[in-house]
Formats: C-alpha cells, sequence, structure tokens
C-alpha cells in the first residue's frame, strides 16, 4: 500500500477548497444574472466580489507565490463583509415588505416574517463560504515558507534527497 506524503495530500487539499470556492463563486455569478440581481448598485456588489474571488484565486493557481497567497488573504475578508451586508439588506428590504404589506404586526412577528420573506436572507452567506474556503487554502501554504500560519514545519522546500 502506498502512502501520500503530507506535501501531497496538503497539495490536493488545497486544490479541493479552491475548485469549491471557484465553483460557488462562478455558480453565484450565474444565479445572480439568472435572478436578474441588478436592479441598483448594492445589487452589483455580489457580482464585483465573485469575480474578485474568481481573480484571486485563479491568479494563485497560476502563480503560486508569497504575493499571490498574501493578496488572496487580504481580500476574501472583503466577501465576508460583503455577505453581512448583503444579509442585512436583504433581511431590511423583507421588513420593508412585511411593514407595508402586514402593517398590523410588529417587532418580533415581523421579524419573524422578515425571516421568510421575498429576499433570501442566506442566499448572500455563499460569499462568506467562498471567503472561507479559499482563505484556508492558504493556510500554511508552502509559498509562505517558515513564515506561514500553521506551517508544516518545514521550510516550504522537498527534503534533500539521500540516495
Amino acid at each position: 500500500m502506498t502512502v501520500a506524503s503530507p506535501r501531497s495530500v496538503e497539495t490536493r487539499l488545497r486544490t479541493v477548497l479552491l475548485g469549491a470556492a471557484a465553483a460557488c463563486a462562478a455558480g453565484t455569478i450565474v444565479e445572480l444574472v439568472l435572478t436578474e440581481h441588478t436592479e441598483g448598485v448594492l445589487q452589483w456588489t455580489p457580482f464585483v466580489l465573485a469575480s474578485l474571488a474568481l481573480g484571486m484565486i485563479g491568479w494563485l493557481v497560476r502563480r503560486p507565490g508569497p504575493t499571490s497567497v498574501r493578496a488572496l488573504q487580504w481580500t476574501m475578508p472583503l466577501l465576508v463583509a460583503g455577505s453581512v451586508v448583503g444579509m442585512a439588506q436583504h433581511m431590511s428590504g423583507n421588513l420593508a415588505i412585511e411593514a407595508e404589506v402586514k402593517p398590523q404586526i410588529e417587532g418580533m412577528a415581523r421579524a419573524w416574517n422578515a425571516l421568510f420573506g421575498a429576499n433570501p436572507l442566506l442566499a448572500p452567506g455563499i460569499l462568506a463560504l467562498v471567503g472561507v474556503l479559499a482563505w484556508a487554502a492558504t493556510i500554511g501554504h508552502p509559498a509562505l515558507g517558515q513564515s506561514g500560519e500553521a506551517s508544516s514545519g518545514g521550510s516550504g522546500e522537498a527534503p534533500a534527497s539521500t540516495g
């Protein structure tokens, strides 16, 4: 039985994480187009964030190095922040609809109804998932050498051959 080296397992895990993040980002763009999520500047934000994620992932895959790893690490939190803003916008929109359609309902009852409103509250969460998956792929990345977080203990170089 052949046992994979820790480095090859890490490489495969990075590939899976980045692939999943890229697939989610691309799927998000398709879904946004199909649902005509284009009414205002705020509705274009997820297009920009998902495209940014695809660009950063592509850069890291094509040119893995300290600059591309760090750039991805610094930009993925923007997707998480955008996700939170999107959820707040969706909730705000749902609350406004509830107030208009059922003005007699107030407080927690209105908030509860808004959770199930026309604007899907958790849909923007996909951007947070993209950000976390892509960021996780950079933990201990060999391009960062020993300075990388959660480094596997090596220098990022292959061990010297003994024979």
